[in-house]
This record gives C-alpha cells, structure tokens and sequence, in this order.
C-alpha cells in the first residue's frame, strides 16, 4: 500500500514542483526519527550492560562487598596471682570469725560527754548588784504588795500592771512574792526587793 502511495506523490511531484518540495522534506523527516530511534535502542542497551556489569562485578564501586577473613582477637596472658595467694593444691588459710570480724570493724564508742549543770542564780540585794548590771536594770514602780499562804492569791502591782509569781515585765521576772517583798530574776540574778525599803529605789 505504500508502494502505492509513494508512486503516487511521484507522480504528482512531477506534475506539481511544490508537491515535490514537500515529499522530499517528509522523507527526510520519517529517516530523522529513525535515526533517533535507534539512537534511543542504542542507548538503553549500553546502560543496561553498564548496570548489569556494576551489580555482578564483586569489585566495582557500589558492588557486593567481598567476604572479609575473620580476625582472631589477642588473648591475653593469664594475670600473675598475687604473692599471698595460696599455691596450687595447698590448703587456703582459715578465714576469721564472723564474730571476730563484726568486732574488728565496729568502730569504738565515744567517751560519755560529761555535762556541768548551771550555776545556780546569784542571790542579791537590789543594791549589792555590779554596777554593770544595775545600769541594766529596768525601772519598776511598785505600788501594791498582797502576800497569802496560797501561790495564787499572792500579787504584786508594779508599773500599774497586776503581776503573779512567773510573769515578764520589761524583761524581769517575778520569781517569788514573799511577805516582806518580791524576788525578781534579771539574767543571771536572783534580786530580793524588801517591801517599802527599796522599792522608792527603783
């Protein structure tokens, strides 16, 4: 059939010079994409020879790595044994006591600490006190003085505040409250206060 039709487009191309302008460049354009195809075939063949020679070469880039041979490690000597160790076949020394070994390791108790009890407070009259101290003495104003036989009924009112035995005043303490006055503890002082005697001195 294309026989057929080529000898036709002869034909007409002797007839007609335009037609024959045309058949000449579609001949060559049908042998240009022949060309290009078998370039193409070519190609692909020579890549996939390449390919294959990469994946069954052990050797080349990118290949199966070859088997590496084993490498034996080192093995070290056997460690010298120690100078007291026992010798082969003797009889190993006789281990201590557990008991002996508890005493051995327990450490020695401390010595008893020996505590020295507090001085007992130094009792005073008010003006047989160091100077020192007796500038340290707040001033108190005693203004009432109530004894009983009963701790609880016993009052003093000193400063215009009502004081029992065991209360705080200006940093004094009311020790005792006796009938002839009020004992007072400033630090380390036990001061005996007469009533009517001293209290104008403080």
């Amino acid at each position: 059939m294309s026989y057929v039709l080529e000898a036709l487009q002869k034909r007409e191309a002797e007839n007609d010079p335009d037609a024959a302008v045309s058949l000449a460049r579609a001949g060559f354009q049908r042998r240009r994409h022949r060309l290009w195809a078998g370039l193409f075939v070519v190609a692909m063949v020579v890549n996939a020879g390449i390919l294959a020679w990469l994946l069954l070469t052990p050797d080349a880039p990118g290949g199966a790595p070859a088997s590496a041979a084993p490498v034996e490690a080192p093995v070290a000597p056997p460690a010298p044994a120690p100078a007291d160790a026992p010798a082969a076949g003797s009889a190993a020394p006789a281990l201590p006591s557990v008991a002996t070994a508890v005493q051995e390791a327990a450490p020695a108790a401390p010595p008893p600490q020996v505590t020295t009890p507090p001085a007992p407070p130094v009792r005073l009259a008010l003006r047989e006190l160091p100077a020192d101290v007796r500038g340290r003495f707040p001033g108190l104003a005693f203004s009432t003085h109530v004894y009983s036989e009963h701790a609880d009924l016993r009052a003093v009112v000193a400063n215009g505040q009502r004081l029992i035995e065991g209360d705080r005043i200006q940093g004094v303490r009311i020790d005792e409250i006796t009938e002839t006055g009020v004992v007072l503890a400033f630090e380390r002082y036990l001061v005996e206060v007469p009533v009517f005697t001293d209290w104008e001195a403080l």
